[in-house]
């Protein structure tokens, strides 16, 4: 998996790719919003649905990236295509990037539940993050 850090712009897409065997390979792009919740990460896809979760940084994008090429796999086992695939996040994460495109680097509401948060505070503006997967 491939990543680029920090570029506010999409990044994303799938691109397919015939070996000279004859086997197809898919090329899995997305853009991810990376969110520090006070000691918890979040990582999550704008173009595909998909979160991950974390207790720091490089550990969040392990596991977004050990999980995101599982779904991409098993979405062409199960589908035999990426088109159920292809769904994107809930508008709230869209609106956040949108803000960071803005150069609006100012705190963002916290992701957990009400009933997890010690106060009601924001958490800081998320980073964002490209992320590539293959699948054959």
């Amino acid at each position: 998996m491939s990543t680029h850090d920090n570029e506010a712009t999409f990044q994303a897409g799938i691109r397919v790719e015939r070996r000279s065997d004859g086997a197809l390979v898919y090329h899995v792009g997305t853009t991810v919003l990376l969110y520090d919740d006070g000691g918890r990460w979040f990582a999550q896809s704008l173009e595909i649905d998909h979160f991950a979760d974390g207790s720091s940084e490089e550990e969040v994008k392990a596991n977004f990236a050990n999980s995101f090429k599982r779904t991409v796999q098993e979405h062409l086992h199960a589908y035999e295509s990426l088109v159920e695939l292809v769904n994107p996040a809930p508008s709230r994460f869209f609106l956040d990037f949108l803000r960071l495109q803005a150069g609006d680097n100012r705190s963002v509401p916290a992701l957990r539940p009400a009933n997890e948060q010690a106060e009601e505070k924001p958490a800081p503006a998320p980073k964002v993050w490209h992320a590539q997967t293959l699948a054959a």
